[in-house]
């Protein structure tokens, strides 16, 4: 090999890797970061819907507050759980915290508590927070196994915990709702790092109750996927992961439900079934169903931000569980392979410049970047991957610069 070529191929080598450093190191600062949500935002709306079978998400809301001071009774909540029982839900998450306003338990709590306990297969949210203090009893929440079993994910040391009549029916699970550098949520975690212990998340816990999954039996690998195994340790489902625990939302226009009703439209339509009359909808839409209770009033619910604005924490889970339900949400490249795919790109931005004619150059280089973009849509549009497009796209105009100006100086020095 010539010594003008070994200069070449190294110098390629050595400012490739600089390049990646340095591209790497501009998108943690979030700048490119912010480009790429955007990128992110605007791609999803031309993306065409997916088509989704019989959903089993049922969505019951408390949108309407006006006849019932906040906060509501446990009976409440225990009219509701026994005008569904009938009909075998198959999973029951509430996204609504049961805090208690008197000064100990009444009989209300413990009716709610047996319905709960005959439903069986019932979920309650836990908010937590990284300061201030508990509210209620704290209760033990069972550690997920992980590969590494140390996360460096944002942590949580307080919850606010609901009413122990409900925990003890119930399992509790936490949630949070982590926004990006620009205030939005687009990734929602399925891990959550509780005092220092990977927990799972009321989002993974139930699709996980839904699938039949034994969350004792599974594990997973930051940075790569989430394993859900029965009891038996065999596998159910393996859901990609970032190194956070999280998943990218591919969000829906509309929400793909089997029915999304009111409260005590539910409890009404219960009670005119039980006397022979017709109910306003088909309560057999509970059979089988996954069932989110959540808070929709804005009095009561504090808004999350998200790319197509405002929502209710509730919404967004079940955002959430439609995209695992349909598999529909956005695998984020690991790291590794976001560092190689941009040294790759460098070296290679770097060789083609290295054409004697500029224009040549130029327009080789301007062919590899659309190739690039090309490459990054297609993982995208055909198979859901999302390839952090910035530094990919300026990464052929800083190896074009490196090819026609930098390596062409230290070929000079050494030659």
């Amino acid at each position: 090999m010539k010594p003008q070529h070994l200069i070449t191929l190294t110098s390629t080598a050595v400012f490739s890797l600089l390049g990646t450093a340095l591209l790497w190191g501009i998108w943690m600062t979030g700048q490119l970061r912010t480009a790429d949500n955007a990128l992110l935002d605007l791609t999803q709306q031309y993306l065409p819907p997916d088509p989704v079978d019989d959903s089993p998400l049922v969505y019951i809301k408390i949108g309407d507050i006006s006849d019932q001071p906040w906060p509501w009774q446990s009976l409440d909540y225990a009219i509701l759980t026994h005008s569904i029982l009938r009909y075998f839900p198959q999973t029951l998450a509430m996204e609504t915290p049961f805090y208690r306003t008197d000064d100990g338990p009444t009989v209300y709590d413990s009716q709610f508590r047996n319905q709960l306990r005959r439903l069986n297969r019932s979920l309650v949210s836990v908010p937590l927070t990284s300061t201030g203090h508990h509210l209620g009893t704290a209760m033990p929440l069972r550690p997920f196994a992980t590969v590494p079993e140390n996360p460096a994910m944002p942590g949580y040391s307080h919850g606010l915990w609901p009413i122990s009549e409900v925990g003890d029916a119930s399992g509790l699970h936490p949630q949070t709702y982590p926004a990006d550098h620009d205030g939005r949520i687009r990734r929602i975690p399925l891990l959550i790092n509780y005092q220092g212990k990977p927990v799972a998340s009321q989002v993974l816990t139930t699709y996980a109750t839904y699938l039949g999954a034994d969350l004792a039996s599974s594990g997973a690998v930051l940075g790569d996927a989430i394993i859900l195994k029965d009891k038996a340790a065999e596998i159910i489902e393996t859901i990609p992961i970032n190194e956070k625990g999280e998943i990218t939302l591919r969000f829906y226009p509309e929400l793909p439900l089997r029915k999304e009703v009111e409260f005590y439209s539910v409890i009404l339509a219960s009670e005119q079934a039980q006397q022979g009359e017709s109910p306003p909808f088909d309560l057999g839409v509970f059979r089988n169903s996954l069932v989110m209770l959540g808070k929709e009033h804005p009095n009561i619910m504090e808004p999350v931000v998200t790319p197509q604005g405002l929502s209710s924490p509730s919404r967004l889970q079940l955002q959430a569980l439609a995209n695992l339900l349909n598999g529909t949400y956005i695998k984020d490249i690991p790291f590794t392979l976001m560092a190689l795919a941009i040294y790759l790109t460098l070296a290679a931005s770097i060789l083609i410049s290295r054409v004697t004619h500029p224009l040549l150059s130029l327009a080789g280089t301007l062919g590899f970047l659309f190739y690039v973009a090309a490459m990054v849509a297609m993982l995208f549009y055909f198979k859901g991957y999302w390839i952090q497009p910035t530094a990919l796209l300026i990464a052929p105009a800083l190896g074009w610069i490196a090819g026609r100006s930098w390596i062409p100086l230290i070929q000079s020095k050494f030659s």
